[in-house]
């Protein structure tokens, strides 16, 4: 292939037809043709078409070919064969880049959406570089080629941290990380040991983490800054260290926690009130079983300050909450605290 080569177009009856990817490109060079012309051709090539553009040197150095893609999704399912990246999402057509080795591509259809998968060894083999594992080799080259304003992991198995090192190898941070053993909104957590979820947490970096996870160690709680912005920890908390998670966790924007006793609560709460300056915006804490107001705010000014004008309840959970009214003691900031039977709901006063 010529560096300056792209697939070549052809046109009949007004129509520019793109070529076979595997042809060799004929004279007529989809860079020659005018910008506007391009972008449309390319926005509406299939992801196969772009994928052999992406190979061609030329078409690396155009400013506009980073935006042709911008969402990147990673899926680990439960049996590692069945892992795969999604790169284009539309309402009737998935494509997928299955990445265990001996992948066949296929096609299918489920209801009105088809889903186009690729191996990714046939397409690692399209890419020049020295990277032997196919699944990094494309992978590098879709993150050098495109500007990928998303890249998600979606993780329902335990991690290996041999075979899986393409994952950071390639993608030193995600901007959201899922991993439950199933549907995160079903709370289907996943169960694994302290060395698992810390090789996780060590190997994984997001912005935004949603872990559905219980560790069977009872006696195990994971003590290190993750550095993120949102934390929510679904099914159960009592794996993660909760004494100072404020001071350690100082870039947290939103947090949610479950089941959490009321002590635990009182002890996060008094580490907002007596803490140093946060981003913290927003927290909810589920209960254990119930909460007692007497105890979560046991030692707490509950009425510290009196809101100007009525403070709207946001009737969580289909529940009537009572309001509490706290402040910060080193700058004064106020927050709202609107506690329910089995839910506590934390907002900075803007």
């Amino acid at each position: 292939m010529l560096d300056s080569g792209v697939p070549c177009v052809e046109q009949k009856s007004g129509v520019f037809i793109i070529m076979d990817p595997n042809e060799t490109p004929k004279p007529l060079r989809l860079l020659q043709l005018p910008t506007d012309l391009q972008n449309d051709m390319v926005r509406n090539m299939d992801f196969l078409a772009v994928f052999h553009l992406s190979t061609f040197r030329a078409f690396r150095k155009t400013p506009n070919r980073r935006t042709y893609w911008t969402k990147i999704c990673l899926k680990l399912q439960k049996e590692s064969e069945k892992d795969y990246i999604c790169v284009v999402q539309k309402e009737t057509r998935d494509e997928r880049i299955l990445l265990d080795r001996n992948a066949v591509a296929r096609e299918h259809r489920v209801g009105n959406k088809l889903f186009v998968e690729h191996s990714v060894t046939d397409l690692a083999k399209k890419i020049e570089s020295d990277i032997e594992d196919p699944r990094e080799r494309v992978l590098h080259h879709l993150l050098q080629t495109f500007q990928f304003k998303i890249k998600r992991l979606t993780c329902n198995r335990v991690i290996d941290e041999q075979n899986d090192s393409f994952l950071w190898n390639s993608i030193p941070m995600f901007d959201s990380v899922y991993l439950s053993k199933g549907l995160v909104i079903l709370d289907e957590y996943i169960t694994m040991k302290s060395e698992e979820i810390e090789i996780f947490l060590k190997m994984i970096k997001s912005a935004i983490y949603t872990l559905a996870v219980n560790v069977d160690d009872k006696n195990y709680k994971f003590q290190r800054a993750l550095g993120c912005q949102f934390l929510d920890l679904r099914y159960c908390a009592g794996w993660f260290e909760i004494d100072n998670i404020l001071a350690r966790e100082n870039n947290l924007m939103d947090i949610r926690l479950c089941k959490l006793s009321d002590s635990q609560t009182n002890c996060i709460l008094k580490q907002w009130i007596d803490g140093n300056r946060s981003d913290l915006m927003f927290m909810k804490i589920y209960a254990e079983h119930a909460f007692s107001d007497a105890e979560v705010f046991k030692d707490i000014d509950s009425k510290a300050w009196e809101p100007s004008e009525k403070v709207e309840d946001p009737k969580l959970s289909g529940q009537t909450g009572k309001l509490a009214c706290i402040k910060r003691k080193c700058d004064g900031r106020m927050a709202t605290v609107w506690s329910y039977s089995k839910l506590l709901f934390f907002s900075i006063k803007i």
